[in-house]
Parts: structure tokens; sequence; C-alpha cells
């Protein structure tokens, strides 16, 4: 699994973590929560340490080499480099997936997600079968 994977996975699951659901479905979000929150807490951390040093690499710099703030932030000046490193920070696949329970898509019949967060709970949700709807 994907960083960006984790980080979209973990914001539709908070979403669900806020609906009204009956106590089974309630109880897999929840586990699945808590099985997806260390290895956001790690990701988040090592995007924040990616992102200082970007800001140290890219960013606009005085005669002093000192980083330039106007209205406090610092303006990148290589944009489509510090966008290139973001974006394969994103990318990186995990060595150790995230096992989740599945959820049945009927269980969150009466829930309404975004295709964005459909997409990002395609993983853990299990298709309905047929003749259910």
């Amino acid at each position: 699994m994907k960083v960006i994977q984790i980080l979209t996975t973990y914001e539709a699951l908070a979403f669900l973590m806020e609906q009204d659901l009956d106590i089974h479905t309630a109880c897999i979000i929840a586990k699945n929560m808590q099985a997806i929150s260390v290895p956001k807490r790690v990701i988040d951390e090592k995007k924040e340490k990616l992102l200082q040093e970007l800001v140290q690499k890219y960013g606009e710099k005085d005669q002093d080499g000192l980083l330039v703030e106007q209205d406090g932030q610092v303006k990148i000046i290589d944009v489509p480099a510090y966008q290139e490193e973001v974006t394969a920070f994103l990318e990186t696949e995990l060595e150790d997936a995230v096992k989740f329970f599945k959820i049945k898509e009927s269980a969150l019949a009466d829930i309404k997600i975004t295709p964005g967060q459909a997409l990002a709970l395609l993983e853990i949700l299990d298709e309905q079968e047929e003749g259910e709807k």
C-alpha cells in the first residue's frame, strides 16, 4: 500500500467515524481506524520532516543564506522539483501493509460519500453479493 493510499483511507475512515452506524459496522470502522493510526502517525512525522527539508532545499534565501518569509510563508523557487519530491514520497510503497477488516457495502447504504471517499475505501469494502441491493 502506498503512502497516499494510507492518507486517503484514513481521511475516509475519519469521515465514517462521525456517522451513526449499526454497532457491528461501527466496530469494524473503529478497528480499521485503530489499525491505520500508527502507520498514519509515522507517515505524518516523516512528511513533516521531509517538508522542512524541502523548504530548506527549495526555499528562497537572502544573501546570508537565510530563508525569506513573506506573510509567514517561504517562497519555493523550484516548484516542479519540490512537487516531484513530495509526489515521490506520497507514491512510496510501504513494506508492511495495513490489515483491514472488511465492511459490507450494504452496511453503508444510508451514508452519502464522495467518489473520492469511495475510492479510498475500495480495499476495505466487500462488494454486494448478486441479488443484493
